[in-house]
């Protein structure tokens, strides 16, 4: 086989050489119309949903700048970071929880902004928070609370975020 992985040349390797379905895991990195259908193909060769990773480099038509419809300006956001709380209060020009706390000064992680690195992760300990994109964390790490705070913005009073809960899942 020769040239950019597809959905074709993964069902070759199925029906000569591969059993995808006793994959323990499978991890993607390149073009993303490739990783997208490389991943779809695995998915139907039977490797199940939670063992397919993705390594995304970029963001599929560009950035998304804001959750759509939250309107966040006056809430604010408890942020936990090495034992400490501080309340950061997000105004109209803020983007993310990410973007009001570095304008407030506080020193967090991140490197892409886009939704891509999963650097800025953190856990969501209290209220509701809405994400405009997600490139970079897995179900189960949804499902426990976790988002990106360079994509996410209040979408309830009372918001606490955890970014020392970040190596937990």
């Amino acid at each position: 086989l020769q040239g950019r992985i597809d959905g074709d040349k993964l069902r070759q390797l199925a029906d000569h050489l591969l059993d995808f379905s006793r994959f323990d895991e499978a991890f993607i990195c390149g073009p993303a119309a490739m990783m997208d259908e490389a991943e779809a193909a695995l998915r139907e060769l039977g490797v199940a949903e939670k063992s397919i990773h993705l390594e995304r480099f970029n963001t599929p038509g560009g950035n998304v700048k804001r959750a759509a419809g939250v309107q966040a300006e006056g809430r604010t956001v408890t942020i936990r970071q090495d034992g400490r709380d501080r309340l950061i209060a997000l105004s109209a020009e803020d983007d993310s929880i990410l973007d009001a706390a570095l304008r407030q000064g506080a020193d967090l992680p991140f490197a892409c902004k886009g939704g891509v690195c999963a650097t800025c992760k953190c856990k969501v300990l209290r209220g509701e928070v809405a994400m405009a994109a997600n490139y970079s964390l897995e179900a189960d790490e949804l499902a426990a609370g976790y988002v990106l705070s360079c994509q996410s913005l209040p979408n309830s009073g009372d918001v606490v975020v955890d970014f020392d809960a970040r190596g937990m899942a």
